[in-house]
């Protein structure tokens, strides 16, 4: 288990980090922080919120909490929804039943290469941007938690066979109309793309051969 900057859990320095299958993020849910939130954002100490401090809320609040993200792009209409006695403020009730809305948003991370391989990326810059492994206060340093952006999916499924979801690149999807793709150009896409992310020559030659290799004489099984 490791917090939203990828250090393990238990290891009180800090200096012990966690990615890929081998560890989940620990994601807080809204509801458990509600009180502590809620009086946070009550500047005016009056038991309720209105719309702006409702806005403040979100903003401050989504790098801590992702699943807030959701409500980002339709502030006013999700503020609308939870007050349901049109009153124009929340109380902790209302804003319970909002934010509990939030955390069912919530998702463990697929264990795919994609995600290792971002938070890799991550991780790497953020040993560069450490001042110290023993850095506790990470906020303080303005060090962002790990964010997940979905890219997609690409999956072989056999006879020279793949399928391509560009579902999580809505910028590609846009300019190019791109819908799910299958078949042997799939099979094709996948391959170049695992043939680019090879680190070395000598990775990438081996990679080749054994595809040349299967086209000529079919796979091996002899070994599993």
């Amino acid at each position: 288990m490791t917090d939203q900057h990828l250090r393990a859990k238990g290891v009180h320095d800090g200096s012990l980090f966690a990615i890929g299958d081998c560890a989940t993020i620990e994601q807080p849910k809204l509801v458990d922080r509600i009180q502590l939130l809620f009086e946070e954002a009550d500047t005016q100490h009056r038991g309720a919120l209105d719309l702006q401090q409702f806005r403040t809320l979100v903003e401050k609040k989504t790098h801590e909490f992702p699943q807030l993200e959701i409500f980002s792009a339709r502030i006013e209409k999700e503020f609308t929804e939870a007050d349901k006695d049109n009153s124009g403020f929340l109380t902790l009730t209302t804003l319970r039943s909002a934010l509990e809305k939030a955390d069912t948003k919530l998702r463990a991370l697929p264990a795919t290469a994609q995600v290792a391989s971002q938070e890799g990326r991550y991780l790497a810059d953020l040993l560069n941007e450490l001042p110290d492994l023993n850095v506790e206060n990470y906020q303080k340093h303005d060090i962002k938690p790990f964010r997940y952006k979905h890219m997609g999916s690409l999956a072989y499924v056999g006879g020279d066979s793949a399928v391509v979801d560009f579902t999580g690149s809505r910028p590609i999807l846009d300019i190019f109309n791109l819908k799910p793709l299958s078949g042997r150009g799939a099979a094709y896409l996948w391959k170049s793309f695992y043939f680019t992310e090879m680190f070395t020559g000598r990775t990438k030659t081996l990679l080749a051969f054994d595809w040349v290799r299967t086209q000529l004489y079919g796979r091996d099984i002899s070994r599993y």
